[in-house]
């Protein structure tokens, strides 16, 4: 993306390094979370051919979505050129799967503009679909990655890893994005306007940064929809606990317990903070409906992943190439939980749960046929369920052939 980016403003970009530099001060290759926004805001114009191919390239996606049983996504972060991209892209190809498009934060007086507008040609509500295409809210990056130590955390990594040029690296915890001043102002924003309003919060002080802005956001207006903590991979017990006082739906991202477990106890976190990350245990011990995602391209689009990872927690061990130990088996849910999370939970979240998420007279028949059972097979076993068929309003998007076959 940096080579075929020509704006040098954006390749400067400053704000909390999240474009690293190299001594010589040129973007090093690295780009750190919101930076990528910055980049994507001059793709289509940088790369004249996308637009035209994007139509044939969103069927693609949408048909891998498919083999694996979703029918309805996200775009979790989109500009407003995105955003008209997309919808033109529908008009020439139709979307055969629900996409809720959330626009990305960029600063209040572009969000204002872009909201104002989408309210007035009602593109704003669970039930404005177009060509299976409608926007959801709005969307902040509050900041980064545990991984790659840029999420933003209240105690110090436990082992600088050295992705950024910092001064103090025994005191570092990580990158915040923006400050509590604009993320106050967004969040009244969005409850002013009923807007629904979600944020990428990883580390347990950008989710404070987060709960104190719903806290404090004036509510005197009735609101109908769920703020939605995306990741919430470092929240604590308390804040657990706030989520479910303010209506906050976690939404997590097991799979980090999987592929980074052991390098959250060995290099980011230490053992005891690393236990109960994606503390799916506590929020279901508080009975939120909490929601599960992959969170694409950081991993493949795999619910049956997510819920095995959430199930199991079960991490792996890169020297040996083998599955590991549990992390953190009080944070472990059952399988029907895990189901739970990403259907009928799930549509909660995006405000549909009167309509999808659920068999129930007069919904969607928006449906996943496995090849088995995985309420009544070994919770162990959850990765080996195949998706033999998916339905989207009744019409089948999706056969299995190699199994259907193989079955006859």
């Amino acid at each position: 993306m940096l080579d075929v980016t020509t704006n040098s403003d954006i390749l400067l970009y400053p704000t909390n390094n999240i474009i690293p530099k190299s001594a010589q001060g040129t973007p090093n290759g690295i780009l750190l979370e919101s930076a990528v926004i910055q980049i994507a805001k001059t793709l289509l114009d940088a790369v004249p051919t996308l637009a035209l191919r994007l139509p044939d390239l969103l069927a693609t996606a949408q048909q891998q979505l498919a083999t694996q049983g979703i029918t309805t996504t996200q775009e979790g972060a989109a500009t407003d050129d995105e955003i008209v991209a997309l919808r033109l892209a529908t008009i020439k190809r139709p979307f055969i799967i629900d996409v809720v498009d959330y626009l990305a934060f960029v600063d209040m007086a572009q969000v204002t503009k872009d909201i104002d507008f989408l309210k007035r040609i009602g593109r704003l509500s669970p039930n404005t679909y177009t060509n299976h295409l409608r926007v959801g809210g709005i969307k902040l990056i509050l900041d980064g990655t545990p991984p790659a130590e840029t999420a933003w955390v209240s105690s110090p990594y436990l082992t600088y890893i050295g992705l950024q040029n910092i001064t103090d690296p025994a005191n570092y915890t990580g990158v915040s994005d923006i400050t509590n001043a604009t993320v106050n102002a967004a969040v009244a924003f969005a409850y002013q306007n009923n807007v629904q309003i979600m944020a990428h919060v990883n580390g347990d002080a950008a989710l404070n940064q987060f709960l104190t802005a719903i806290q404090l956001a004036p509510k005197n207006n009735a609101v109908d929809f769920h703020p939605v903590a995306i990741h919430s991979q470092i929240a604590n017990q308390t804040q657990i606990q706030q989520m479910q006082s303010l209506d906050v739906v976690p939404s997590f991202f097991p799979d980090h317990v999987y592929y980074f477990g052991e390098q959250y106890v060995s290099t980011v976190l230490g053992p005891s903070r690393a236990t109960n990350i994606c503390a799916t245990g506590w929020a279901k011990q508080l009975n939120i409906p909490f929601t599960l995602h992959n969170d694409t391209p950081v991993m493949p689009n795999n619910l049956l992943m997510a819920m095995w990872a959430a199930v199991n927690r079960v991490t792996y061990d890169y020297t040996n190439q083998v599955n590991s130990y549990v992390l953190g088996p009080s944070q472990q849910i059952t399988v029907l939980d895990a189901l739970k999370a990403i259907t009928i939970n799930a549509a909660r979240q995006y405000g549909e749960d009167s309509f999808k998420g659920s068999l129930a007279v007069g919904n969607l028949a928006d449906l996943v046929i496995l090849d088995q059972d995985p309420t009544v097979t070994p919770p162990s076993d959850l990765l080996n369920r195949v998706v033999v068929k998916t339905f989207k309003e009744g019409s089948c998007i999706y056969t299995n052939l190699s199994f259907v076959t193989e079955k006859r």
